[in-house]
């Protein structure tokens, strides 16, 4: 595995585009670190979500949010129950991932 979302979406992209699709997976890790850092402040993480996917040419973002777990209400502030989704267009492909902000000890990238 490339670290790309598991999804039948993905037979769709290149190779090219593959790599590019990384920077949703890059853009929850730039979120969770700053979660683990101590930030909490929901607009300052998705703002390190987005501005790895910004980064990444040919990457239009659908939408980054932060929500509860549980309910999925947007959310202003992180807790452990924090869960950012991404939403994002690799060669006309519409890509979605999410990951818990403090994921459990073990868990894989």
């Amino acid at each position: 595995p490339d670290g790309l979302a598991r999804s039948s979406r993905n037979a769709f992209l290149s190779s090219a585009g593959r790599t590019r699709g990384l920077a949703l997976s890059r853009g929850l890790r730039a979120a969770a670190a700053c979660f683990a850092a101590g930030e909490r402040r929901g607009a300052e993480l998705i703002g390190a979500a987005r501005r790895e996917l910004e980064a990444t040419p040919e990457v239009s973002i659908d939408y980054v949010a932060l929500v509860d777990a549980d309910t999925l209400d947007d959310v202003v502030s992180a807790n452990e129950r924090a869960l950012m989704l991404v939403a994002a267009r690799v060669d006309g492909v519409r890509l979605l991932d999410n990951a818990l902000l403090a994921a459990p000890a073990g868990a894989a990238w």
